[in-house]
């Protein structure tokens, strides 16, 4: 499985090595797990009008326009390969949504490992279609589908022209348990045969985070993406209001591999003891001679069930018994002549 760290908007190149440090640690502790580390290539003007306001809960902090949320330090095209760079030098799979055209080129020029479209651009066409350029060549893509229809998704795939890593989503921030439809939309993406993975990208706040990665895990998910923050406490920025801390990480790993446990299907046939243990079977109530035609009075249904013993449902109603059978000795099939007389 993979976990997506993700860290949002680059602070500064010296924050984002920190972020990849604390990815590989992260990675280090989990093998059995891939762990990336992804940002967000955001040009404020190129995203929303100046007064395009927020849509996330007031509590979580930000400006009163998305603008202004996102305004702030940029890494430029030199920082952004530099960053890149490290994580190819330290082995961190890099993941990176680009929110304009220009960007994708640049990140993937860069050499950044993967490109994610955000929930919110799953029908800007135009980003689709550029990140559609470097899918058909390769590039592993990540399609987020918080809020979108089957439709929108299938035509988000049509525009990118290879199949994407697909995440449900529920486009809500932060989502409490009760807005969470994991439970529907995973199924229906994967029923669309439209994802190469299938996964979820979480906005829950800790601790409803754990109970949603064991219930992706146990819906198939392959991949998480959940925000991640470095400091305690908390940024004032929105995204770090739901985030996991680096010491939260262990425990939703764990979480969502449960999840897998629960998923698999188990070794062996753990149910047969009970099977047999806890089903009933015929047994003679008294003496019974050959020749005995079975009427029901005779028969008292008791536990066990060995294999290959006569049950409740067969149809033993009207048999003629072959031979002798003792007070409270099994009645078994081939004692009836004919067998399934009813």
């Amino acid at each position: 499985m993979e976990l997506i760290c993700e860290w949002g908007q680059p602070r500064s190149l010296a924050h984002a090595m920190q972020e990849v440090t604390a990815t590989r640690a992260l990675q280090n502790a989990s093998p059995e797990w891939r762990v990336s580390a992804k940002w967000q290539c955001v040009v404020p003007e190129r995203i929303a009008t100046a007064a395009a306001p927020r849509y996330w809960a007031k509590e979580l902090g930000g400006g009163e326009t998305q603008r202004e949320t996102f305004a702030g330090r940029q890494l430029d095209v030199a920082e952004w390969g530099e960053l890149l760079a490290v994580c190819r030098d330290r082995g961190v799979n890099s993941v990176v949504s680009p929110f304009d055209v220009n960007a994708v080129e640049m990140l993937s020029v860069a050499g950044v490992g993967a490109l994610k479209v955000a929930s919110g651009e799953i029908t800007h066409r135009e980003l689709l279609a550029e990140v559609g350029k470097y899918a058909r060549n390769g590039m592993p893509v990540i399609l987020s589908t918080g809020g979108a229809t089957i439709s929108e998704v299938k035509r988000a795939v049509l525009e990118l022209g290879a199949l994407p890593t697909l995440l449900a989503c529920d486009l809500v921030y932060p989502c409490s348990l009760t807005n969470v439809s994991l439970a529907t939309q995973l199924p229906e993406l994967r029923k669309t045969g439209l994802g190469s993975r299938y996964g979820y990208s979480d906005h829950t706040a800790p601790p409803d985070s754990n109970a949603t990665a064991t219930a992706a895990g146990t819906l198939g998910a392959t991949v998480l993406e959940k925000h991640v923050r470095l400091e305690e406490p908390h940024m004032p920025v929105p995204d770090d209001q739901f985030a996991l801390s680096i010491a939260d990480v262990p425990a939703y790993l764990a979480a969502a591999t449960l999840g897998t446990v629960v998923r698999a299907a188990p070794v062996g046939d753990p149910q047969r003891a009970a099977r047999v243990g806890a089903r009933r079977s015929a047994y003679a109530a008294y003496d019974l001679p050959a020749g005995w035609v079975l009427a029901g009075g005779e028969i008292t249904w008791l536990r066990p069930a060995e294999p290959g013993s006569l049950g409740p449902c067969a149809p033993w109603l009207g048999g003629t018994l072959r031979c002798a059978v003792a007070e409270g000795e099994p009645i078994l099939p081939n004692y009836l002549d004919p067998w399934a007389a009813s």
